[in-house]
């Protein structure tokens, strides 16, 4: 029984999917033998009927049990995505290397020049620690900025190299 519990839990998502294959299982066998169960009942079940109800009740039981699981699995799926709004962007605690990217890429859709005091109002974090993320963005080639050759500061637009490219999703509305 351990195997199969096994085999449930790598395939299955949730503890309730789970119990519902796994009870479902031994039902298989026993609904094979309604006829005889019916016959203990005193409703006799004649022999020509033996078969269709052996097959309607395998069947009945087999798929009642697929469709719960499927449901269950579903709606574990549909409660595990999370939406966000076209213009919400949440940032990864202490990795905003996405955010800032994706802001940086909306501000230039809109002509608004990608500074890190703007971006960091947007992230709700410290702009001097938006320009040092920014800053290693800039070392490891993801962004850039035109600033007349000095060091950047928290007003430089910054602008997204070609690498950027490759780790933004581009999403038609």
């Amino acid at each position: 029984m351990s195997t199969l519990t096994d085999i449930l839990k790598s395939v299955l998502p949730t503890k309730w999917s789970q119990w519902t294959a796994g009870l479902s299982m031994p039902l298989l066998p026993v609904s094979f033998f309604l006829p005889e169960f019916l016959q203990k009942l005193n409703m006799p079940v004649t022999t020509q009927a033996e078969l269709p109800v052996r097959i309607a009740a395998t069947t009945t039981v087999g798929l009642v049990a697929a469709m719960l699981v499927l449901v269950l699995v579903l709606h574990h799926y549909r409660s595990s995505v999370v939406s966000h709004g076209p213009k919400e962007i949440v940032p990864e605690p202490g990795n905003p290397f996405l955010s800032v990217l994706a802001l940086i890429a909306r501000y230039h859709s809109q002509e608004i020049p990608a500074t890190p005091a703007l971006i960091a109002t947007e992230l709700g974090l410290d702009p001097e620690i938006t320009l040092a993320h920014m800053w290693k963005y800039h070392n490891k080639q993801f962004i850039t900025f035109a600033n007349g050759g000095k060091k950047p500061d928290i007003n430089t637009s910054f602008f997204l190299s070609p690498n950027a490219w490759q780790h933004i999703k581009v999403v038609r509305a």
